[in-house]
């Protein structure tokens, strides 16, 4: 079995750290209003930064255009659940529609331009551990802020770090933090042993300045080992499987992988404490799915753990390259049981709108938002694929802050993602 440490850029699991922080969970699971009762919707839009988006126009179905205020609220009165809720943002030529809801009080994320960015010169050293580091040890170093900061690296042999343009979100001063992990491996890089651990949560960084001595002290740790078996559905092959850290719900520490097709998998583990450890096995069909299964959780020493990889979405109607696709034409879809989809609609052609959709069913077809100036246009080439994400009951659980990514990356036990692959369609003259 070939192994590699410190990479894990094959999966999407951690990429979603890029889309700010996680979930609102004041009512992560709402009481959904009866379907046929009337109810005023009472909803606000922001970014995947959690940030408020101000005049933007909502259209929920059966009804006008409202735009949002200055904190991004709108409100919509009288509206039958379960219903449709359409954002229409004109600068980015996007729509973003939830279908399904009926919570009152949705929050709803949708595509922004990019938040201003602030960064400031982090740098600092490690102690407690035997300087300078001896041969085959490192100590990896993970920094993080809140929305949206995060950095990684290593140190040098003699303990220090440096991340001389710390960038991050929000507030042009905030708080970070520190964690930093000390490994001996084998001479190919394999992890065989932790030996420290330490993290300081205390950091004040402000927009443009420098923070030198940010040091961190590591403790000794001990080691322990998890391993089981990974399942993978017919005519996918596994491509290997991935250790983590949990930092926060957000947030994580990459520690090793494995690119392999084996359907076994064992990992040297820290023994930090807590149940702070997220196992990650992934899987492809040549034809484009992937799909990926998570189990969080994990103490340092387990065995006979089972990953079962799930069988991603596949489009199946319209055919691929087919012609004349109107808002008419029903787009399937196998479902991702027990989950919601994000449908993903766009066009190679630079100037045309895209649409990004969030339901529980397996099909749909491309609302017509014309009124709104979202319309779909005529004899251009579009794209589409599916994500799926599970155990998501409902729309409304992730019309939250942070949305589905968000809600995601917070789930405890196990939980899966997957990915269709692209198919590609024209729409009618």
């Amino acid at each position: 079995m070939s192994s590699k440490t410190r990479c894990v850029a094959a999966i999407a699991l951690f990429a979603l750290t890029a889309c700010g922080g996680g979930s609102d969970h004041t009512s992560p699971t709402p009481n959904p209003n009866p379907v046929g009762s009337a109810i005023t919707v009472s909803g606000r839009v922001q970014d995947g930064w959690k940030k408020p988006i101000a005049a933007i126009p909502v259209v929920v179905s059966g009804k006008g255009p409202v735009v949002t205020d200055g904190n991004g609220r709108f409100s919509v009165s009288d509206v039958t659940a379960p219903y449709d809720v359409s954002i229409i943002n004109s600068g980015l030529i996007s729509a973003t529609i939830y279908k399904g809801l009926t919570r009152a009080d949705p929050v709803l994320v949708s595509s922004a331009q990019s938040p201003i960015t602030w960064s400031a010169n982090w740098s600092g050293s490690i102690s407690g551990v035997s300087l300078p580091q001896p041969a085959s040890h490192y100590t990896t170093v993970v920094v993080m802020a809140p929305d949206g900061g995060r950095d990684d690296g290593t140190t040098s042999s003699a303990g220090a770090y440096a991340f001389p343009s710390f960038r991050w979100f929000g507030s042009p001063s905030t708080t970070g933090a520190i964690y930093a992990l000390q490994v001996r491996t084998s001479a190919t890089g394999v992890p065989l042993e932790y030996k420290a651990y330490g993290k300081r949560e205390d950091v004040t960084l402000a927009n443009g300045g420098t923070f030198a001595g940010q040091n961190v002290r590591l403790e000794p740790i001990g080691s322990g080992n998890v391993s089981g078996m990974i399942s993978a559905p017919a005519g996918y092959t596994r491509d290997g499987s991935g250790l983590y850290l949990q930092l926060s719900p957000e947030s994580t520490m990459a520690l090793a992988s494995e690119i392999s097709s084996a359907s076994t998998f064992s990992f040297v583990t820290p023994n930090i404490g807590p149940t702070a450890l997220t196992i990650a096995a992934w899987a492809r069909k040549a034809t484009g799915p992937s799909s990926t299964s998570y189990r969080r959780g994990i103490p340092a020493t387990a065995t006979a753990l089972a990953l079962n990889i799930r069988a991603a979405p596949e489009q199946t109607s319209p055919a691929d390259g087919a012609v004349g696709v109107t808002t008419s034409t029903q787009l399937s879809w196998s479902g991702f049981a027990g989950g919601v989809h994000v449908v993903r609609i766009y066009s190679p052609t630079p100037g045309k709108p895209s649409y990004d959709i969030y339901t529980k069913g397996t099909r749909t077809t491309i609302p017509d938002l014309s009124a709104v100036g979202m319309g779909l246009p005529r004899s251009t080439s579009y794209k589409w694929w599916i994500n799926g994400y599970e155990p998501i009951d409902t729309v409304d659980q992730i019309a939250v802050e942070g949305g589905v990514y968000g809600l995601f990356k917070t789930l405890s036990g196990d939980s899966s993602q997957a990915y269709s692959g692209d198919k590609s369609f024209n729409t009618g003259p």
